[in-house]
């Protein structure tokens, strides 16, 4: 596996469990509110020219003209996922907590959910390999929004 996805890999892998880490909290524990305006976007973001794969991604920002840090978040996926392409994952407790501290936020759905292209990766027991392909899904995520922010005249 070449350095760089291995590098990747574990980077998002480290942002999973703390992402994930985040959410546990006493229930007796005050929560500040959320607040946080969507400024929402559906678009669909090219990951692999043949067979030509497009993931739908939706792309929320607080108000005003940016630029703005960004946060991806991405959905998982269980054995049960092969029968169920699922709804737009979009409106997350992370999503509300990114927007109120002023974080774009990213969610792409993954090949074969809701309207994304393609079909999900079957790598069998081999999790490295399914992570690396889901990376790599990821990355062309980040390029193409990275490209997009890069064209525009404020940028």
């Amino acid at each position: 596996m070449p350095l760089g996805l291995r590098s990747l890999f574990y980077a998002m892998l480290w942002c999973g469990l703390i992402l994930g880490g985040a959410q546990l909290s006493r229930a007796d524990e005050p929560q500040p509110p959320l607040h946080a305006s969507l400024n929402e976007q559906v678009m669909r973001i090219p990951v692999e020219a043949q067979p030509g794969v497009t993931l739908e991604t939706t792309l929320m920002h607080p108000d005003g003209a940016g630029p703005f840090p960004l946060a991806i978040i991405n959905h998982g996926a269980s054995g049960a996922s092969f029968g169920n392409r699922g709804k737009r994952y979009h409106l997350t407790n992370a999503a509300f907590y990114f927007l109120s501290r002023g974080y774009a936020v990213a969610m792409p759905m993954m090949r074969g959910f809701s309207t994304s292209s393609g079909e999900l990766y079957q790598f069998g027991c081999d999790f490295a390999a399914t992570g690396i392909a889901y990376a790599r899904d990821i990355r062309a995520v980040i390029e193409y929004l990275v490209m997009i922010r890069a064209s525009k005249p404020d940028a």
